[in-house]
């Protein structure tokens, strides 16, 4: 295995410092969110800051950091508080464990739906560092009148950065390029057992729900208890963008009926076949109201949902599951977990990545490997461009959906709030340092995983070939919380080549060797490194952190977070 030498022998033996870091910029564009940025103060905030005036619904994105021992409420309308940074909601029952520590950037997105008549406020989502951490959590009722978004710090210094929003609460229907989008940001349900035979439904008045709730999309097997003999009301808010006459299409074997504003749009009640029926209806520009009536009377459960904006030619899925498309879901409710000890355990997966949104389509990488040991750091690579995927601690992993009924998904999850990184390949012969680095490993480059060996305490070397005669390995050793991660150039007919260290949203320098990212959040520190050439590519959202590798050079770094 490479040994290598003490970076202060390093320090003194090269010409110039190898750690001096040359900045360059790459012309790069990224595609806007669509969210309003604000404004805030560097440094630490007051006591009390209002962070948005007055509102309703909301979609949310900031960062946010805390010293040691700080405590803070992020007051939702002036009167739902989210603790900082432990997230904890008042009732609430997080899906996951959060871990925010102290001194560390992290990302936080709030979808908020705010209370309107008997129906309370919704925490429709609520994302750390993009593990889910709530989903459609009810809020506890308050009396107190509606006001602005505030943040309250008890205890210690919070910081508070890129913080966008909307008024929607989460995805809103947009006009583009593409035309109009539409999409209804929450779904409210009632779920109705039904006597056996039942064909139809007309006197949903006299009925009790036997269950209630709320959803992203018309997800039939999330809610319904049985194959057959019961319906569903759906209720949710259309956001019109673009005025003008808009068709309705249902797909389904069952009784659906589609309403806007009371207006009854599509009608395909009883029994029948699968089959579309369409529906038009005028449409302002604006906030419309959306039911849709669904009663299972055949064995068979279907129900897709599309629509036809004036003046486009094709149809639109409207909050249902594309066909041929993989969706990203809740995961299993009762997980199938990996057990894990201090012997390295190696799983083989698919991985959703990046990690998708709850009912958002989702990219799977198909050769993954992913590490775990004892309560962690654990790791998942993805062997087809050596990329680091992810990291996390706790407990190990998920295996319910690779195994149960060996269907779809297939896909490990993590059982740990995760750091995820951005999944470009890990090494490339760009020929400067202003080259953009590549979003995928080419075909060209030949670049391929080997074979990988364990040491005497079976933990993975992973070796990788290029074409070029390159020969690199990478090695990732948990160390105090922490990942030490060792990358070496063996051989090659090239002189050079580059490695990525990191890539985030923003990447600062605090000492020679050592940096701080914002999206994701960690800290870097390089312990060693023989080459001369450390190279910060800044571009618009992104910035990156590369290394020049010498033939039979290496650069051994440590991740925190």
């Amino acid at each position: 295995m490479h040994r290598f030498l003490p970076l202060l022998f390093l320090l003194t033996a090269c010409s110039g410092d190898p750690l001096e870091l040359h900045i360059t910029e790459v012309d790069r564009a990224i595609a806007s969110d669509g969210l309003t940025v604000v404004d805030l103060k560097d440094g630490p905030l007051a006591a009390t800051t209002e962070l948005l005036p007055k509102h309703k619904d909301l979609n949310l994105k900031l960062s946010f950091r805390a010293t040691e021992g700080s405590a803070a409420k992020l007051m939702l309308q002036g009167k739902y508080p989210v603790e900082l940074p432990s997230l904890m909601v008042a009732g609430g029952k997080p899906r996951i464990q959060p871990a925010a520590s102290s001194g560390i950037w992290q990302d936080l997105e709030v979808v908020f739906i705010a209370p309107e008549g008997d129906v309370p406020a919704i925490l429709s989502a609520v994302y750390l560092n993009g593990t889910l951490v709530y989903y459609q959590q009810e809020l506890s009722p308050s009396d107190v009148p509606a006001g602005p978004l505030t943040l309250i710090v008890e205890s210690g210094d919070v910081e508070v950065v890129d913080l966008r929003y909307s008024d929607q609460g989460g995805t809103s229907s947009t006009v583009d390029t593409n035309g109009v989008n539409l999409n209804l940001p929450l779904l409210r349900y009632e779920y109705y057992d039904l006597p056996k035979g039942t064909v139809d439904v007309t006197n949903w008045a006299s009925l009790t729900p036997d269950k209630v709730g709320y959803i992203n999309r018309f997800d039939l097997n999330a809610i319904r208890g049985k194959e057959i003999d019961y319906a569903i009301r759906f209720y949710g808010k259309l956001n019109i963008p673009s005025s003008g006459e808009y068709q309705l299409s249902t797909y389904s074997p069952a009784s659906v009926r589609v309403f806007v504003d009371g207006q009854r749009v599509v009608n395909d009640g009883g029994a029948h076949g699968a089959h579309q029926i369409d529906g038009f209806i005028d449409l302002s520009e604006g906030r419309h109201d959306f039911q849709l009536d669904y009663v299972q009377n055949t064995g068979w459960n279907r129900l897709d949902v599309k629509y036809l904006p004036e003046g486009e030619e094709a149809l639109k899925y409207l909050n249902s599951m594309e066909e041929g498309k993989t969706i990203g879901g809740l995961g299993a409710s009762t997980p199938q977990k990996l057990e894990t000890d201090d012997y390295p355990y190696l799983l083989r997966s698919f991985l959703y990545f990046p990690a998708p949104k709850v009912y958002e389509i989702a990219t799977k990488r198909t050769h993954v490997i992913s590490v775990g040991e004892g309560e962690g750091p654990h790791y998942s690579l993805d062997l087809q461009n050596g990329a680091l995927l992810q990291m996390w601690r706790g407990d190990f992993a998920d295996t319910h959906d690779m195994w149960a009924g060996r269907g779809e998904p297939q896909v490990m999850r993590p059982l740990g709030p995760t750091i995820s990184f951005d999944g470009t390949p890990q090494w490339t012969d760009i020929s400067g340092d202003s080259d953009e680095w590549p979003a995928a490993a080419a075909e060209s480059t030949g670049f391929h995983h080997v074979r990988h060996s364990l040491d005497e305490a079976n933990r993975p070397t992973f070796e990788y070939e290029m074409k070029g005669g390159h020969s690199l390995t990478d090695k990732l050793t948990p160390v105090n919380g922490g990942l030490v991660r060792e990358l070496v150039h063996g051989a090659g007919d090239a002189t050079t080549i580059y490695t990525q260290i990191a890539a985030a949203r923003q990447i600062t320098e605090t000492a020679p060797g050592e940096y701080e990212l914002r999206g994701p959040g960690v800290k870097i520190k390089i312990e060693s490194y023989d080459g001369d050439r450390l190279v910060l590519q800044r571009s618009e959202g992104i910035n990156r952190l590369i290394a020049e590798l010498p033939t039979k050079g290496h650069i051994t770094y440590r991740i925190d977070w």
